[in-house]
């Protein structure tokens, strides 16, 4: 792919992709191999030189367990959060539930006793 003169908007998607790729401990190598594209242009994506095809861009999501919305917008939803959840071990993911449901249950609580 060609470079491009970066823009605000691309250098956001870079350094969104750069912090994800080593949140994963994932070398730019690493990230090319599994995504069959070059190293370099992940250096370029990631200094906000280059653009993503629609696949790229969902190749990457699944890569990353998140939305197109964070990798485009930074945005982290529910949807983001349940992604990630789910790519997790299932004794993780039970782990969560209870969590979740103590926390539900407090607040249900808390709820309950402010509006009497």
């Amino acid at each position: 792919m060609p470079r491009i003169k970066a823009t605000p908007e691309s250098i956001s998607i870079g350094n969104r992709i750069r912090k994800e790729r080593e949140s994963l401990s994932l070398t730019r190598e690493k990230m090319a191999e599994l995504l069959n594209i070059t190293p370099g242009y992940i250096a370029d994506l990631e200094r906000g030189e280059a653009r993503l095809s629609v696949s790229g861009l969902i190749n990457l999501c699944h890569l990353f367990h998140c939305s197109t919305d964070f990798i485009l917008f930074g945005r982290t939803d529910s949807f983001t959060i349940s992604a990630r959840i789910d790519a997790l071990p299932l004794e993780i993911r039970e782990q969560i539930d209870e969590l979740v449901a103590k926390q539900v249950m407090i607040i249900e609580s808390i709820y309950s006793t402010t509006n009497k």
